[in-house]
């Protein structure tokens, strides 16, 4: 990818070389931003046949694991604009009936890792950065009725 005139990150705005300001630098072939060189996520779900209050059907447990390499969140390199690895697992625990009700637990990010979605400069450009921050733990309770069956 071509960038020849890309806009400065913040901590390069103002400085000179051999007595020119810098306006524009060049990141032609460098990486893209809110990209990771590896990304990747496993699930898995285990059942039993059973019943629950009367209804066939089986219970049911469920991981998923997603991890997300190091990336930067801007498109010219900035030191401090770079996003951390980061591992988040999710899981379900529940019944599904053969006809009718399905009821589980869930929680999402179940480690409670911090971590960031997205760095970028603040509005204005005035020297501060400003983060989106990942979700935190949390934990919920889902029921489906099926009337179609």
């Amino acid at each position: 990818v071509m960038f020849p005139n890309a806009p400065l990150p913040l901590e390069l705005t103002g400085q000179t070389i051999n007595g020119q300001q810098l306006a524009f630098m060049d990141i032609s072939g460098g990486l893209l931003p809110g990209i990771s060189r590896w990304s990747s996520s496993l699930g898995t779900e285990a059942s039993t046949k059973g019943s629950l209050l009367g209804q066939e059907g089986e219970f049911f447990c469920g991981l998923d694991v997603f991890y997300r390499s190091a990336f930067s969140s801007s498109p010219s390199p900035s030191a401090y604009l770079n996003i951390d690895a980061y591992s988040l697992v999710n899981a379900r625990l529940g019944f599904r009936a053969q006809r009718g009700i399905t009821l589980f637990l869930w929680s999402r990010n179940l480690g409670n890792v911090d971590y960031f979605e997205q760095l970028l400069p603040g509005a204005g450009n005035i020297g501060h950065y400003a983060g989106v921050l990942g979700d935190p733990r949390s934990f919920g309770i889902t029921t489906r009725f099926n009337f179609l069956q």
